[in-house]
Order: C-alpha cells, then structure tokens, then sequence
C-alpha cells in the first residue's frame, strides 16, 4: 500500500514536471502520459483474464474501473481538493475529454447490446475499430489544442 501511494505520488510530480518542461499542456499529460501509466496493470489483468478464458471478467475489470474512478474516485478527489470543488478549480479543458469518454463509452454499450459476432478483415470487431479511432482522435484534439 505504501508502494502505491508513493508511486502515486511520484507520477503526480513527475507529471506536472513533464507538462512544464515539454510545453504539453496538464491535461493531455494527464489525459496520456499519466492514464496510460496507471492503466498499464489493468491492461495486464484483462490480457490475463481473456487468455485464460474469463472474458465476462476482462470486461468486468474495464468497466468496473471506470466506474470506480468515476463514482469513488471522484469523490474522495473532492474531498481531498485544496481549492474547493474538484469540479470549479479544475480546467474546462476536460468537458472536451469527458466528451471523448462519453462517446467511447456509448460505442461499448454499444458492443454489448448489438453483439456482432463477425469481425473486420484485420481479426477485430468494428468497435474496436471505433474505440482506437476516437481514442487517437481524442488525444491528437488535446494535443493540439491550446488547452491542452
């Protein structure tokens, strides 16, 4: 746990370090750089589960996590927020990146309503297609906008 919280507190620094040092913006480091470095592990345990067969649990760990982050992320977030709500001190940069996760978001529920058992030619399904495509979309958007 200490682990954690110390590699937790580390990347926050370096984070920001990078952001100044680079001229990136905080929210594309952020929205990048820091969410794909924290994501890493969970993209290991989903691997893990679909090799092994437990698809039902590879999606569980992916939907399950965001919705951990949304719902008791953000409120321990608030709490532990310095300038009042989470929500008025941060940047309005993120209604874009929000956006971006609420789109992504549809095209899985998407997925799993419609269940399209055929794949492209390149062996993946459309939506996952769909997903990489407003993905990369949503990160060349915030690396080139003047937020980001």
């Amino acid at each position: 746990a200490l682990a954690i919280i110390g590699a937790g507190t580390w990347l926050a620094l370096i984070g920001d370090e990078i952001a100044a040092g680079t001229g990136w913006g905080a929210t594309f480091v952020g929205s990048l750089l820091l969410a794909v470095t924290t994501s890493l592990p969970e993209l290991v345990v989903c691997i893990a589960a679909l090799r092994i067969g437990a698809t039902d649990m590879a999606i569980a760990d992916v939907l399950g996590s965001n919705m951990f982050n949304m719902g008791i992320g953000v409120f321990c977030y608030d709490i532990f927020s310095r300038s009042g709500s989470i929500f008025s001190a941060a940047s309005s940069s993120h209604v874009f990146t929000a956006a971006i996760v609420t789109l992504m978001t549809l095209i899985v529920i998407t997925g799993l309503t419609f269940r399209l058992r055929r794949k492209t030619p390149l062996k993946i399904s459309w939506y996952a297609i769909a997903l990489i495509v407003v993905y990369l979309g949503g990160v060349y958007a915030i690396f080139t906008a003047p937020w980001g």
